[in-house]
């Protein structure tokens, strides 16, 4: 639905599709979204931005809270497309892996919500807070995503997480970024193939883990991602078995003879075993 605007509100059933429209011109141009078993959004999107977003919904009653993935693109061709402006909406699968996760290697149950500083802190956080068990893996989103993409972590109390509990910040803007969470859980940023991994474990990123002499994998591996992080790779490359290039144009008749302009081949040029490449 459109942002604060209920009458808006469209219904689209699963692999359903469904047109959009803004239903008031007073409210803001921003899309909120809901599914059965959870609240209404805290924040919204803005789909006149092109790119992709893990919104995180808020639980309602027993229910958990859920990942949606959100992608906005524009229409290649206004006369092919039958759309301006294409948002996808879709869960993480098998076939399909999520935006973001949280991957918990230590012994203790973690609390995990984006930082804010907002009027309504107290109930988004309560409702967005994420708690990850030891040894499992959790998906992640964003419930405000207009704000900085900066998560607050703290080992779970038996009270939920309040203003004077000890928590780390952890900014996920920067490969290799890492926080002490506690003083046997640390967090620290990561990429495996499109996900960005949230890693809990008990391994200092720069020391290796507590009181194992001599393993420096992590240290590596964040010089690693850092500098893959600062001078990112790019590799190019074409390769087709052939190509053809066909010029059209007029012919025209003989001099002296009343016949019609014509259009034909005038030049036709093939090439075989094409192969293109570029590594910067």
């Amino acid at each position: 639905r459109q942002k604060g605007v209920e009458r808006s509100t469209v219904e689209i059933l699963t692999n359903g599709f469904s047109s959009f429209h803004w239903e008031d011109s007073h409210f803001e141009r921003l899309v909120e979204f809901k599914t059965e078993s959870s609240a209404w959004s805290n924040g919204s999107i803005d789909i006149s931005r092109v790119g992709s977003t893990a919104l995180l919904l808020p639980r309602s009653g027993q229910s958990e809270a859920r990942v949606l993935n959100i992608d906005v693109k524009v229409a290649q061709d206004l006369r092919v497309d039958e759309y301006a402006v294409l948002v996808t909406i879709w869960t993480a699968s098998n076939k399909r892996s999520p935006m973001y996760t949280i991957r918990n290697r230590c012994n203790v149950p973690v609390d995990i919500y984006q930082a804010h500083k907002m009027e309504k802190f107290p109930t988004i956080k309560e409702n967005c807070i994420l708690t990850v068990l030891p040894n499992k893996i959790s998906e992640f989103g964003w419930p405000l995503p207009s704000l900085p993409r900066t998560l607050m972590i703290g080992v779970k109390r038996r009270q939920p997480i309040s203003g004077k509990a000890k928590v780390a910040e952890l900014p996920t803007d920067g490969i290799g970024n890492w926080t002490k969470v506690s003083e046997s859980v640390f967090a620290q940023v990561l990429v495996e193939g499109g996900t960005l991994v949230v890693l809990l474990s008990d391994s200092h990123p720069l020391k290796g883990k507590v009181g194992k002499e001599g393993e420096n994998i992590n240290k590596e591996a964040a010089i690693s991602l850092a500098k893959e992080a600062d001078n990112p790779f790019l590799n190019f490359e074409i390769d087709i078995a052939g190509i053809g290039f066909s010029i059209i144009g007029p012919q025209y008749p003989p001099v002296g003879e009343n016949r019609p302009i014509r259009r034909a081949e005038l030049l036709y040029a093939q090439a075989t075993e094409v192969y293109v490449g570029f590594s910067k």
